[in-house]
């Protein structure tokens, strides 16, 4: 059983032609203790 309940996704983007993201690491954690939430939940 996971205790934790934010999923944490790092991506990768390249922005130029053609536009191509890589997810670097996802992991699970307790809590989030710094950086940007670009999808929160509803």
């Amino acid at each position: 059983m996971r205790a934790g309940k934010h999923v944490v996704v790092v991506v990768v983007s390249d922005i130029g032609p053609p536009q191509r993201h890589w997810i670097v690491t996802a992991y699970i954690a307790r809590k989030l203790t710094d950086g940007d939430i670009e999808w929160p939940t509803s």
